[in-house]
């Protein structure tokens, strides 16, 4: 049987020029993180890591409900305070001459800043000691949480999305296949740590130049960075920009973002050309609560999911090109839910002398008589 499959393979090999019996070893112990083959099938990007796992033989997580009533232990995954300092190696593969290049970290900003400096003084200074930093390379890895390799339509440029194991900075980065390194498009650092939820990314349609979300002005705001040129906002403002999806002619991009209230979300869209000074966002809902959309194949419709604070999400139906009144197509609750008569809760702005932004919140009272004191 095995033999069999020998000669199979090496038939297949023979005749189909797109099968390859070309090996690639990347170390012992090692295992490969991601891998992410080019459009024009040309290239391969690789990364790789220790395959060895950070979970004790001690990680557990006690289940309390089984069929016996006895608690068991399950193994789960690693505590957070045995996660070991992650780290992963990338390598680019060029499948036609079948060379493999290692990236270096060593072309990013600050890839060996000892961020917690500030902190280890502090800490020392108690003890009465003193810190002496020093640089040393960063444990840094292809971000966790959305897909962090992007190919453009032709495959002749990536974008990957970079970050440090510590959390302190993320980098946004190209690949120079000539020089077979790595070139930063933006960085984003916080002394805090980097919030997972706002590093979506793409190729804008038909250019060189990337479009990504990034919270370095203090809100996720949009941002379009050709190459080689200049990074231009096509957001501003104390709002946040979630959710991006580019039109299938690549002339605008759609967003849901907050601009009226923090608990208000409606649907955007701005136009990418980037010869405009200041970009200007269409609206195009006016549902006043949560609203999320997915853009129909042809970039003509929005389907909405639309709830507010006295109601469940419903679908609605509406024009992707311009403002209009949504359609709603569904109707989840019941008629004596509706009956019920909810009325939706009034937005009171209170000034307040002690902050000097407005801290938005929610009070609610039991039902009384209107001449009782509030409780």
């Amino acid at each position: 049987n095995s033999l069999l499959k020998e000669k199979q393979k090496e038939h297949l090999t023979k005749h189909n020029n797109t099968i390859t019996d070309t090996h690639y070893y990347f170390g012992k112990g090692n295992r490969v993180s991601h891998a992410s083959l080019s459009p024009a099938g040309d290239k391969l990007l690789v990364s790789i890591t220790d395959a060895k796992s950070s979970r004790d033989k001690s990680d557990i997580m006690p289940n309390y409900v089984t069929k016996d009533g006895v608690i068991a232990a399950e193994k789960v995954r690693a505590r957070v305070a045995n996660n070991r300092q992650y780290s992963e190696e990338l390598f680019i593969i060029d499948l036609t001459t079948g060379e493999k290049s290692a990236l270096s970290y060593d072309t990013l900003p600050s890839f060996d800043t000892d961020v917690l400096a500030k902190v280890k003084k502090e800490n020392y200074s108690r003890a009465g000691k003193e810190y002496v930093s020093k640089k040393q390379a960063r444990h840094i890895h292809l971000l966790q949480m959305w897909h962090p390799v992007k190919w453009n339509a032709d495959g002749s440029q990536v974008a990957l999305m970079l970050e440090a194991w510590d959390n302190k900075t993320r980098w946004l980065t190209t690949v120079d296949f000539a020089k077979k390194a790595l070139v930063t498009q933006h960085r984003l650092s916080d002394a805090a740590w980097i919030n997972y939820a706002f590093n979506r990314f793409g190729w804008l349609k038909n250019s060189s130049s990337l479009y990504f979300l990034s919270e370095h002005s203090g809100y996720s705001q949009l941002y379009v960075k050709p190459v080689d040129g200049k990074l231009q906002a096509l957001t501003q403002g104390n709002f946040v920009v979630d959710q991006i999806t580019q039109s299938p002619d690549g002339q605008h991009i759609y967003y849901k973002a907050n601009k009226k209230h923090p608990g208000i979300y409606e649907i955007y869209r701005v136009a990418t050309d980037t010869s405009a000074s200041q970009p200007q966002s269409d609206i195009l809902t006016q549902l006043n609560g949560m609203t999320d959309y997915v853009l129909s194949p042809d970039g003509t419709q929005l389907l909405l999911t639309h709830s507010t604070m006295n109601r469940p999400p419903e679908l609605y139906v509406a024009s992707a090109l311009s403002a209009t009144t949504p359609v709603k197509i569904s109707q989840f609750v019941s008629d004596e839910y509706m009956a019920m008569g909810f009325k939706a809760p009034s937005i009171v702005e209170v000034p307040s002398t002690h902050v000097d932004e407005p801290i938005y919140s929610r009070l609610y009272i039991p039902s009384q008589p209107k001449d009782a004191a509030p409780a």
